[in-house]
């Protein structure tokens, strides 16, 4: 700074040697403010951070209220941070007012900057006086701030106060994370990322035996049995005599629904202490379901059911008996029952919701209570379009009509779980009354 000074004296200086100058105070000036702020919002980052893993150690926070906080601690950072520094350091300020700051700062100057910078317009032109009285003040302007550290007026050691506090608040984020026991880590990251669900940090070992996987296909309409397998983590803690199993209904066909938790007490296996099992339907919808252990609860899991064939109509061709002299007769229902006279000739057909590998029918005489299989055969698809006007397969049987009876249609799809095609394992009784 003395060097511009002395250059100065000897020569006419330029017209931006003090504008330079001043700017350059401001440069470092808008750096100051840009750490201070984003110092000061890390450091608020940090405390809610440490509120918000106390509060969830002591199981007083809900997943919904959690984020909700996680949601407040970023928005309060920034709102520090941009009041702290950052709303100033982004805004344009004029050079008479980082002059006036600078004399603020430092009353050196007697408002002899303030002067200089208001005697000249922004294209350097003198704006009051002649050209020999502007650059002398000029020059004694440059003068007195060559016995000024400029830099030296900056606010440096709120900076310094502010990185130690942060380095304290790190080094001991490092600390608890070495506790094995406190799961710091798993805390940390519940604490910092909002709308995510993710597991309870516990002192409990979770292994979910069966289901295995965290999303499963399983044919619908069946009892599912789910196992988990618990143990301390530590060894210190001896396990609950029981666990529970939370499931919901969250899907029908490509409706989203909100379906009622069920939640059902899983029972401890005598010949292994650590293992919790528990049985469960499965209907037609889409369900989730987690693991409730002591005060953990394991992430949700889904099982999506596949749908079983199923008869969507039942088309009856009827001759009636010979001494009635009546043409023959066709009726179409979705419930399969029908009433027939006695000798009658009667065809089934039916139409399922799927293709079809298989279909028989088993058939009970209400009488005697004998059964017998009936095998149905799939019928040619051009005779299926003429007869009913329908694209779809169609399998049709020979009843025999001499007594009433009762019938279930057993289908077997062209899909497959584990190898083995899926069948309507729940297939109604439906009656043929004679």
């Amino acid at each position: 700074m003395s060097h511009v000074v002395r250059e100065s004296i000897a020569h006419p200086i330029a017209p931006d040697s003090l504008l330079k100058a001043i700017q350059c105070f401001g440069h470092q000036r808008n750096c100051i403010l840009l750490c201070k702020g984003s110092l000061a919002g890390a450091l608020a980052l940090l405390v809610c951070t440490y509120a918000i893993i106390l509060l969830d150690a002591g199981e007083w926070l809900s997943d919904q209220l959690r984020w909700f906080l996680s949601l407040c601690m970023y928005s309060a950072a920034g709102i520090i941070g941009w009041l702290a520094g950052l709303r100033t350091c982004f805004k344009k300020v004029p050079v008479v007012d980082l002059a006036r700051e600078v004399e603020h700062l430092h009353p050196h100057f007697s408002e002899l900057l303030l002067t200089s910078v208001q005697l000249r317009d922004s294209d350097g032109s003198p704006r009051n006086g002649a050209d020999c009285l502007v650059e002398a003040i000029e020059r004694q302007t440059l003068r007195e701030l060559s016995f000024v550290d400029v830099s030296q007026l900056l606010p440096w050691s709120v900076l310094r106060s502010r990185t130690v506090i942060l380095a304290i608040l790190l080094l001991l984020f490092a600390v608890l994370a070495g506790i094995p026991s406190l799961r710091f880590p798993m805390r940390l990251v519940r604490a910092l990322v909002p709308f995510v669900e993710l597991e309870t940090p516990t002192p409990w070992f979770l292994d979910i035996k069966y289901p295995s996987d965290r999303e499963i296909e399983i044919p619908a309409d069946q009892t599912l049995q789910f196992e988990l397998f618990a143990r301390s983590l530590h060894g210190q803690w001896t396990a609950p005599d029981e666990a529970f199993l939370e499931i919901e209904e969250i899907e029908s066909g490509n409706t989203q629904i909100q379906g009622e938790i069920h939640k059902i007490r899983m029972e401890r296996q005598f010949s292994d202490a650590d293992l919790y099992v528990a049985k469960a339907p499965i209907g037609r919808n889409r369900v989730r379901y987690r693991f409730r252990f002591d005060k953990a609860k394991t992430l949700y899991r889904f099982v999506t059911p596949l749908k079983r064939p199923d008869v969507v109509q039942f088309h009856w061709e009827v001759q009636p008996p010979s001494y009635m002299d009546q043409a023959i007769q066709y009726y179409s229902s979705n419930d399969g029952d029908l009433n027939v006279l006695s000798n009658s000739r009667v065809r089934l057909s039916i139409q399922a919701t799927e293709p079809l590998r298989n279909a028989f029918i088993l058939l009970e005489d209400t009488i005697t209570g004998r059964s017998n299989t009936l095998p149905l055969t799939k019928v040619n698809q051009e005779s299926v379009t003429e007869l009913i006007g329908l694209g779809e397969e169609r399998w049709e049987t020979s009843l025999p009509a001499q007594s009433s009876a009762r019938f279930q249609v057993h289908l077997e799809s062209m899909k497959s779980f584990q190898n083995e095609p899926i069948r309507n394992t729940f297939s109604r009784w439906h009656q043929l009354t004679v």
